[in-house]
């Protein structure tokens, strides 16, 4: 799949495009095609790393 993804806390300049497996769903969960997404200011708080210790994290982060 096609995903903007990062492997490491850091600014804007650690985003990368590019293709990672498709996730396989488990029992009692679905995958949906999304077609776009919105971003927030969450989002970049995470990326640089603000949250570490307040959720689990497992690189690449999509």
């Amino acid at each position: 799949m096609r995903a903007v993804y990062y492997e490491k806390f850091g600014g804007a300049d650690v985003l990368k495009v590019g293709e990672l497996p498709v996730p396989k769903p488990e029992k009692g969960e679905v995958l949906i095609r999304v077609a776009g997404a919105g971003v927030n200011p969450i989002d970049w708080k995470l990326r640089e790393g603000f949250a570490v210790g307040l959720f689990p994290y497992t690189f690449p982060i999509v």
